[in-house]
């Protein structure tokens, strides 16, 4: 006989676990979210992603220098280990909690990943219009208005599609690591 979240014999009703759901989702989101902030300030101060995105077009355009991608791999990698376990940790946390209730824990991994996500836009919105754009402007200053829009809008989308692919790629790895955290956090019969 299998236990669910809403037996009487575990001792939680579907109040509780929900409440439980919301709370250690938005306290594990809000975690990966001081991460994020962590890794987006010391990226802004080193100029970070600039040397991403150039090793990344020598990847591309000279396959045989590997060096720059392989150094920022090794930075942007353990971050991205840190965030699954902070995932399959809240999964872990929240099955042992509810009485085993996997689809609480991966609901608490998409709660988590959702509130990253949406930080993470807030950030990315705030840096391309107060940094960016301006810069932009600055820099093309004295070329044709059409080629200038041309730049801008090309630096809106590219964000925004960076940004929409980071969120829906925290929502499924929060979901899939939560559940994988919760089958193993599940009590044993």
């Amino acid at each position: 006989m299998q236990r669910s979240a809403h037996s009487p014999d575990n001792g939680y009703n579907s109040q509780q676990v929900e409440r439980l759901i919301f709370k250690r989702g938005m306290f594990f989101g809000l975690i990966l979210v001081g991460l994020d902030l962590m890794v987006t300030i010391l990226a802004r101060l080193t100029s970070f992603p600039v040397h991403l995105m150039t090793s990344l077009m020598n990847v591309i355009y000279f396959p045989w220098s590997m060096v720059n991608f392989i150094t920022n791999a090794a930075i942007y990698l353990p971050v991205l280990c840190i965030a699954g376990f902070i995932y399959f940790y809240a999964g872990y946390i929240i099955a042992r909690h509810s009485g085993g209730n996997i689809r609480a824990s991966a609901l608490t991994g998409l709660l988590a990943g959702l509130v990253l996500g949406i930080c993470d836009l807030v950030v990315s919105a705030v840096i391309l219009f107060a940094e960016t754009l301006p810069s932009i402007t600055q820099s093309y200053g004295s070329a044709s208005p059409t080629l200038l829009d041309a730049v801008k809008f090309t630096t809106i989308r590219d964000t925004f599609l960076y940004t929409f692919g980071f969120l829906v790629l925290a929502l499924l790895l929060g979901a899939g690591l939560a559940a994988m955290g919760g089958l193993r956090g599940r009590p044993n019969p």
